[in-house]
């Protein structure tokens, strides 16, 4: 099941999808806890942010293509990966540790121009 979600970094708001297909226990509580605010922190091509929620890994993986929306259990942040890490070894990104992947942006070119965002906003798409 796919479900349309917004994400708006510093005013600029982008489209994405959580599924259910990977890590549905995940997606459901990311679902359950809309909306989410936070102050991402950047990592190379990536934007992360904690979450009010916690559940272990389900199914993780470090092989991820651009655009990929992850959890990372052992910090509880959420992910958004847009481009080579510090630890990538190709163009693709590279997790620290395998995340559980529960979404997509639709286009996430854009936020190859965002440097030192301040806050995040995650919600649903009407």
């Amino acid at each position: 099941m796919r479900n349309d979600i917004e994400i708006e970094i510093d005013g600029q708001t982008f489209e994405g999808y959580i599924y259910d297909d990977k890590s549905p226990d995940t997606a459901k509580m990311l679902l359950e806890s809309l909306p989410i605010k936070g102050s991402p922190v950047s990592w190379g091509g990536e934007f992360y942010f904690k979450v009010p929620f916690h559940i272990g890994d389900e199914n993780p993986t470090e092989d991820l293509e651009a655009g990929d929306i992850g959890f990372w259990p052992p910090g509880d942040v959420l992910c958004i990966f847009f481009g080579r890490t510090p630890i990538s070894v190709d163009e693709r990104p590279r997790p620290a540790s395998a995340v559980n992947v529960i979404g997509k942006m639709v286009d996430h070119t854009p936020l190859l121009g965002i440097t030192n965002p301040k806050k995040i906003i995650i919600r649903a798409k009407d």
